[in-house]
């Protein structure tokens, strides 16, 4: 989320008088959507290890989606390159 929008949320957040908690760090994610030959069945596969978090979202109509956490570090060294 850009940090215009993250501003409008905290106040619409303020504004409703909803808390919020913080529970760790922000993450960063890539999501790839894809058509697919293979049956991928019902259920999301997700992976959790100590550095990142990845999961993959089957879909109905033979399309899924891979989410993938990405080091925000490496991205912008990467996008300033």
């Amino acid at each position: 989320m850009s940090s215009a929008l993250t501003a409008i949320a905290r106040q619409v957040r303020r504004s409703l008088n909803i808390n919020t908690r913080k529970w760790g760090r922000p993450q960063t994610f890539a999501v790839f959507e894809f058509q697919c030959d293979q049956e991928l069945g019902e259920e999301a596969h997700i992976v959790l290890d100590d550095q990142s978090v990845s999961a993959l979202w089957p879909d109905a109509q033979g399309a899924g989606a891979v989410e993938l956490s990405v080091d925000r570090r490496q991205l912008d060294q990467h996008s300033a390159a």
